[in-house]
């Protein structure tokens, strides 16, 4: 299925795909995608060095709605997601994520509904105790 249009997955689902793209492609032992071909899935354009290929990254950017307003997803791409992080994420609907943060070794599934969320007062207070 297409990333940006819609897919329907499990927490633990979302947490295999965040492992795989947190280790580069590699998964039991064994390299199951290339980690080059996976790397450019989180390079910025510049259009937009906030959005790589249906991920959202650590830059400023511009949001979906094209400005750098606030839009139902909150300010998502408009600003940095964490300061000092090498973090990127996909992005749903109901505020659903998945965080990817490498040098944590870390994945973060967060299913959530609509309503008050921000992504950087989430993050900044998970990784606070590190």
């Amino acid at each position: 299925p297409l990333l940006p249009q819609g897919v329907t997955v499990t927490a633990r689902e979302w947490v295999k795909f965040g492992l795989l793209l947190k280790d580069r492609g590699r998964g039991k032992g064994k390299q199951i995608v290339g980690a080059k071909l996976l790397d450019e899935l989180i390079v910025g354009s510049k259009v937009n060095p906030a959005y790589g290929l249906t991920f959202w990254l650590n830059a400023d950017g511009i949001g979906p709605s094209g400005s750098d307003r606030a839009n139902l997803s909150g300010d998502i791409g408009a600003k940095k997601i964490a300061d000092k992080l090498d973090i990127f994420m996909a992005a749903g609907a109901g505020n659903q994520r998945l965080y990817v943060i490498r040098s944590l070794d870390l994945v973060v599934v967060r299913f959530g509904i609509f309503g008050d969320f921000d992504d950087r007062e989430f993050i900044s207070k998970l990784v606070a105790g590190k």
